[in-house]
C-alpha cells in the first residue's frame, strides 16, 4: 500500500477512482472545492502537497463553513451545490479505503462522522405559517369538566365497565381522546369565544358544533382530513359514555347520537383516503437506496471518537446510537412505531441462537384486538452484534426504572426527559432529524423521513423489484393483510403497473 501523507497523495488516489474515471469533472470540481474553499478556512494556508492527510478528517465542515459565508457573500447556490457535492463524494469514497484509517491516525469504525451544522430539519423543513395555540389549558379546566372526563377516563380504561360494551381502551388510545378532548374544549373558549362555566363534554357529541370544528381545522389552519378522524374517535368515545347506557347492541347502533357521530366520522375516513396532498409525501419519501446509505451513514456516527480524535461522552454516543439502530430497524423491518417503543429485553424482545426475534402478545400490536392473535417477527441479522454492544455496552450505563430498549435523550444528562420511555414524538423527531441530516451530508435532496413512511418506502420498493411470493410476507412482518398492504402503503403507480402487461399475450403462448 502506497504511503499517504498529504491532502496532494489522496487526491492522486482519487483521480484514478471509479467516480473520477465515470466523471472526470469530478476530479476538478474537488480540487477547487478544496483549494478556493475548504483551506481557506484554516489559519494557515498551504498547498495540497503540504497540507497532512489527517485534514480529510475535517474536509466536509471546513467547506460546510465555507458554503454558509459564501451563500452570505452572494455566490451562486446551484455552483456552490456542485462543489458541496464533489467533497461529499470524495470524503465518502475516500473512507471506503483500507488506507484510510493509517492516513488519518484513526482507528477504523472507532471515529464518528462530524454531523455538525445546526438543526437541519428545523432550518429546511417545509416553511408553514405560525398557528397559534388554542388548546385549553390546566388552569382553564373547570371542576365539572375535570370531572366529567375522568369519569370518561374510567369508563374508557378500566377493565369490567357494567355500562360499557366494547373493550377497555389502551392507555395510549386514551391519551389521544384526551388531547381531542383539550383541543376541542379550548376551540370552544379561545376561538368561539364560550364561557369555561358552560363547557361540557355533550358539546363533543354535538354534530353540528364537531361538524364546524373540522370545518375550522381543514379550513382556516389547513389540516388534513386524516388528522380529524382522531377527533370524531375521541367523540364517538364520548357519545357512548353518556348515551350509550340504554343500547342493547355491542356498536350501540340503536343510540342516535352515536349514529351521527359515527357516520360524520365515516365521512370524514373517506375524504381523508381522497385527499390526494393530504400528507405531502414527497416531502418524506425516499428511494430505499438512499435509506441503505442513511443506515451505513448513522452506523459510522456511533463510533466512540469524534472525527478530531476527541472521546465522545456517554451522552452522545446514546444518542447516535438510538439514532442508527432505530433508522436500522425501521428500515429492513418495517413495523409500527409503538412496537418499537414497547420493545423490551426478556418481554417482547428475545435474544436467540440465530438472532433477535419480538414476540407480541394479541395486547401487544394494533391488530390483536380484533384477531385475538399475537405476532413474532425476527429483527434483521445486520444489526444482531450492534444491538448486543447497545444492550451490552450502552444502554446498560443508563440506570432507569423500566428496562425498555430504548429511552429518551432529551438536551443533555441532567434534562428531566433523560431516560424515561420514549413517545411517538420521540420515535418521530429521531428519524426526520437523523434521516434530514444524513441525506443532506450524503449530498442528497435532505428529508424528514417518519417512522411511519418506512412502511410506505418498503412496501413500494418490494412491490417494484421484490419477489410476488414475499408480498404476504412482508404485510404479515408489518401487521396488515396483503391487500391492506397494498392499499395503504405502495406508492407503485399506475403507470409502472400498467407497463408489466407490455405484451401479455406472449406469456400465455
Amino acid at each position: 500500500m502506497a504511503h499517504i501523507s498529504s491532502l496532494a497523495d489522496v487526491l492522486a488516489l482519487f483521480a484514478e477512482s471509479e467516480p473520477v474515471q465515470a466523471n472526470p469533472k469530478l476530479l476538478a470540481n474537488t480540487r477547487t472545492a478544496l483549494t478556493k474553499y475548504c483551506l481557506p478556512q484554516l489559519e494557515k494556508l498551504e498547498p495540497l502537497d503540504q497540507q497532512s492527510s489527517k485534514l480529510m478528517l475535517r474536509i466536509t465542515e471546513l467547506f460546510q463553513s465555507a458554503y454558509e459565508k459564501s451563500l452570505t457573500a452572494g455566490k451562486s447556490k446551484g455552483t456552490l451545490n456542485n462543489y458541496k457535492s464533489a467533497i461529499q463524494r470524495f470524503d465518502q469514497w475516500s473512507r471506503k479505503q483500507n488506507w484510510y484509517a493509517s492516513a488519518t491516525g484513526t482507528q477504523m469504525n472507532k471515529v464518528c462522522l462530524p454531523m455538525s451544522g445546526g438543526n437541519y430539519y428545523k432550518r429546511h423543513r417545509r416553511s408553514r405559517k405560525a398557528q397559534p395555540q388554542y388548546q385549553l389549558k390546566g388552569q382553564q379546566w373547570t371542576a365539572h369538566l375535570k370531572t366529567q372526563l375522568e369519569a370518561f377516563r374510567k369508563w374508557s380504561t378500566q377493565p369490567e365497565v357494567r355500562t360499557r360494551k366494547q373493550p377497555a381502551l389502551r392507555q395510549e388510545t386514551w391519551q389521544s381522546h384526551a388531547r381531542e378532548v383539550q383541543r376541542f374544549m379550548g376551540w370552544l373558549h379561545n376561538i368561539q369565544k364560550q364561557p369555561l362555566e358552560s363547557l361540557s363534554l355533550a358539546q363533543l357529541c354535538d354534530v353540528d358544533l364537531l361538524s364546524d370544528y373540522i370545518a375550522w381545522h381543514i379550513n382556516e389552519r389547513g389540516s388534513a382530513y386524516r388528522s380529524m378522524e382522531l377527533v370524531c374517535n375521541a367523540a364517538s368515545g364520548a357519545s357512548k359514555f353518556l348515551y350509550g347506557q340504554a343500547s342493547r347492541k355491542v356498536d350501540y347502533s340503536d343510540i342516535e347520537e352515536v349514529n351521527q357521530i359515527n357516520l360524520k366520522r365515516q365521512y370524514i375516513i373517506r375524504k381523508g383516503k381522497k385527499q390526494k396532498d393530504r400528507i405531502h409525501l414527497n416531502d418524506h419519501l425516499v428511494p430505499f437506496e438512499q435509506i441503505l446509505e442513511v443506515v451505513q451513514f448513522l452506523k459510522d456516527c456511533k463510533a466512540p471518537y469524534y472525527h478530531t480524535g476527541q472521546s465522545r461522552s456517554l451522552f452522545a454516543q446514546i444518542r447516535s446510537w438510538q439514532q442508527y439502530l432505530i433508522v436500522a430497524i425501521l428500515t429492513y423491518c418495517p413495523v409500527r412505531q409503538r412496537e418499537l417503543r414497547e420493545l423490551e429485553l426478556g418481554k417482547t424482545l428475545f435474544r436467540e441462537q440465530n438472532g433477535y426475534w419480538v414476540k407480541l402478545l394479541p395486547e401487544g400490536h394494533k391488530n390483536g384486538s380484533k384477531t385475538g392473535k399475537g405476532r413474532e417477527y425476527p429483527l434483521p441479522e445486520q444489526i444482531t452484534q450492534d444491538l448486543d454492544d447497545w444492550l451490552e455496552k450502552i444502554r446498560s450505563q443508563v440506570h432507569t426504572d423500566h428496562s425498555l430498549v430504548f429511552i429518551q435523550v432529551g438536551n443533555s444528562p441532567n434534562s428531566k426527559p433523560f431516560g424515561q420511555p420514549t413517545t411517538d414524538a420521540t420515535i418521530r423527531a429521531i428519524t426526520t432529524a437523523a434521516t434530514f441530516r444524513a441525506l443532506e451530508k450524503l449530498g442528497y435532496e435532505p428529508k424528514g423521513v417518519r417512522p411511519h413512511d418506512f412502511r410506505r418506502i418498503a412496501v413500494t420498493f418490494q412491490r417494484r423489484y421484490g419477489r410476488p411470493e414475499q408480498d404476504e410476507a412482508l404485510a404479515e412482518l408489518m401487521g396488515h393483510s396483503k391487500d391492506q398492504a397494498n392499499r395503504v402503503y405502495s406508492q407503485v403507480t399506475s403507470r409502472e403497473k400498467t407497463q408489466k402487461a407490455t405484451e401479455w399475450w406472449k406469456s400465455a403462448s
